[in-house]
């Protein structure tokens, strides 16, 4: 869903809330980081003793760079797949510990992928699903916000899931 030249890292300052925020859960969790980009926070879950992290990103330029940097890292508990995010979770049969939703702004992908996200196999009962977006949204009813700060332009949220 990113190109190499939209690519819009969080920042460091937003970066050090979450994980702060993870601190207590991050540790053997398995993390999937659906619009990966730069891939910062997938291989910062990895750096924090999450066991694994799975990096969906659709730009072919961004994947090999990704791929790279993984190889570099010799981090083999992260897997960089080329995919439509969304296409990606409706086969997806791994359940996640945490799950990390920085989508492209300016193009409604929240609105898209929480409830695609809820119907995947992706979500536990225990999920925590941090959100990254331009605006303040609504939450679904499925889910409860557990944290949640504004920096600068950004909104960021985190979510843990309540699922049947």
């Amino acid at each position: 869903m990113s190109d190499a030249q939209g690519l819009r890292p969080t920042p460091d300052r937003i970066r050090e809330t979450l994980f702060n925020w993870l601190q207590a859960t991050i540790h053997g969790a398995n993390c999937l980081d659906m619009f990966a980009g730069s891939g910062a926070l997938g291989i910062e879950a990895v750096s924090r003793g999450a066991a694994s992290s799975v990096l969906i990103e659709q730009d072919r330029k961004t994947v090999e760079t990704l791929r790279e940097s993984v190889k570099m890292l010799d981090a083999d508990e992260i897997v960089v797949q080329q995919a439509d995010a969304l296409q990606w979770i409706k086969t997806a049969d791994q359940v996640f510990d945490i799950i990390f939703l920085d989508p492209p702004f300016g193009k409604n992908m929240i609105e898209q992928c929480l409830p695609a996200l809820a119907k995947s196999g992706c979500v536990g009962k225990q999920t925590l699903i941090y959100v990254e977006s331009e605006n303040v949204w609504q939450a679904e009813k499925n889910v409860e916000v557990i944290k949640q700060a504004k920096a600068g332009q950004v909104h960021y949220t985190l979510l843990k899931t309540l699922a049947d």
